[in-house]
């Protein structure tokens, strides 16, 4: 799992360089770049490996079944849904 962090953090710096040689305005615009390119990778991997997880340890019907089912009753699907997505 920590394998997974370290790549996401080097992708996201060489996404910053690759970003910063584009712009090509400074330090402060590097220094930006960085920042939000690696918040937004790690909080894309971050998201991702929740969703992995979730699915590997409950298996694909038991993921459907909390996003379906939960906290409401079998009846209520359509509105847990609801309120899973929004």
């Amino acid at each position: 799992m920590f394998i997974a962090y370290i790549a996401l953090g080097i992708a996201s710096g060489f996404i910053a360089a690759i970003v910063t040689l584009l712009a090509g305005s400074g330090f402060l615009m590097a220094f930006m770049a960085y920042v939000l390119v690696g918040m937004a990778g790690m909080a894309i991997g971050v998201f991702i490996l929740i969703l992995y997880y979730s699915i590997k340890q409950k298996g694909l019907g038991g993921f459907a079944a909390e996003l379906a089912f939960q906290p409401l009753p079998k009846w209520a699907m359509p509105f847990n849904l609801f309120l899973e997505v929004y």
